[in-house]
């Protein structure tokens, strides 16, 4: 008993030869294993027409469609985003016309003068398995990236609440301790009566400053988890300050260019070029021997586009793709859940170049300086004042 699969499989020749049409409902009948479907249109045009509607299973094109070419067909389905596979069929076998076919998208190539009923349904087969598999790993990858994306908005909540909370919490009752000293060893000098002992003296200013210390390491961690200035001025600020410490911290000349006037830009496009940001400030500290880099945020029409280029010792394709390479891995990832990307642009001898390019919302402004800082005053990126009464002062152009 033959068995036969019950899935009716709907086929759309595109074909401008009534002969090989019919040759092709003949082969398909003659497969008993498998039912199918054929409809048939003759020009490039009318198949883009059917594959809009997304009603057939596999799509059999020929080389040659009189004034049009199969290839160019080929080529126009995929990038309308055609979903089932398209088989390339000639009148003649060829090694250019299968490599062609293979890199304008088709799933395979038939020679007409070679065609089998058991050859043609075993491609067909293959073909849609094929593209089932395609398919299940696009929406597997797709979950995943769902998933990770989830999974750093809620480390970068965190990172905000424990910020806060440190802000809140440790870094007001630090404050209020060390008033607490400074009021107890002002008391003590106006009390002349009490002479208090130097070592208790001593004790108190030791203490205070070990708050101070502590009050400073607060700082630092609360700004290290979330800059306060990305929340409260925005990215081109954040990007401003990160270039002014790195150089600071670093001694590698840092220069940004950004829009003078504020962009139009929702949270997680902030944080995701602001965390891009940091991991190629971290690659060039490390890697790059780089004595100079250049920061540049710009509008390219209706993307917001992220440049960072030294002019250390370049990275290698292999570092590129290298799969251990987790810091530009969590780069694409932070891009592609914006739904932009991050190239890597390669010239040898030139440093590292890395360009993000990210959707824009409208109504940006696109104004522009270049400025060279070395001395600067850090902002109040914790968003609490330190012991001494200080205000500090704000970033300085």
């Amino acid at each position: 008993m033959i068995y036969r699969d019950e899935k009716l499989i709907r086929v759309l020749l595109i074909e401008d030869s009534e002969d090989d049409y019919l040759l092709v409902r003949r082969l398909l009948s003659k497969i008993e294993t498998r039912q199918f479907n054929l409809d048939w249109v003759t020009t490039c045009q009318a198949a883009l027409d059917l594959m809009e509607r997304d009603w057939h299973d596999i799509y059999l094109v020929d080389y040659r469609l009189g004034k049009e070419d199969g290839l160019t067909l080929l080529q126009e389905a995929v990038a309308r985003g055609c979903r089932a596979p398209l088989i390339l069929l000639t009148g003649h076998g060829g090694y250019d016309v299968d490599v062609k076919a293979m890199q304008s998208g088709a799933a395979d190539f038939l020679a007409k003068n070679e065609l089998t009923p058991p050859l043609l349904e075993r491609t067909v087969r293959y073909a849609i398995q094929h593209k089932e598999a395609e398919e299940s790993l696009r929406l597997s990858s797709q979950r995943l990236r769902a998933l990770s994306a989830r999974q750093r908005s809620v480390v970068e909540q965190e990172r905000q609440r424990v910020a806060r909370e440190m802000h809140d919490a440790l870094g007001h009752n630090l404050t209020v301790v060390r008033l607490g000293l400074t009021w107890l060893l002002k008391r003590f000098s106006r009390l002349a009566e009490l002479a208090p002992e130097a070592q208790i003296v001593d004790k108190i200013e030791s203490l205070s400053a070990i708050i101070d210390s502590t009050i400073q390491s607060v700082r630092k961690l609360t700004t290290e988890l979330r800059p306060g200035v990305l929340d409260t001025s925005g990215l081109i600020a954040a990007i401003e300050w990160q270039a002014q410490e790195f150089e600071k911290q670093t001694g590698i000349i840092c220069e940004s260019a950004l829009p003078a006037e504020l962009l139009t830009l929702d949270e997680n496009q902030s944080t995701a070029l602001y965390r891009i940001l940091q991991e190629c400030l971290t690659n060039v500290a490390r890697h790059a021997e780089a004595t100079k880099v250049s920061i540049r945020l710009k509008v390219d029409g209706a993307a917001l586009c992220l440049e960072v280029v030294d002019n250390g010792k370049g990275i290698g394709e292999d570092e590129i793709v290298d799969p251990r390479s987790f810091g530009l891995l969590g780069m694409r990832e932070r891009a592609i859940a914006l739904g932009g990307e991050v190239q890597f642009p390669i010239v040898r001898g030139k440093g590292t170049s890395v360009i993000v390019q990210v959707p824009l919302t409208p109504g940006s402004t696109q104004q522009f300086r270049l400025a060279r800082r070395t001395a600067y005053e850090a902002p109040n990126l914790s968003g609490w004042d330190g012991a001494q009464g200080d205000t500090p002062k704000g970033l300085r152009a």
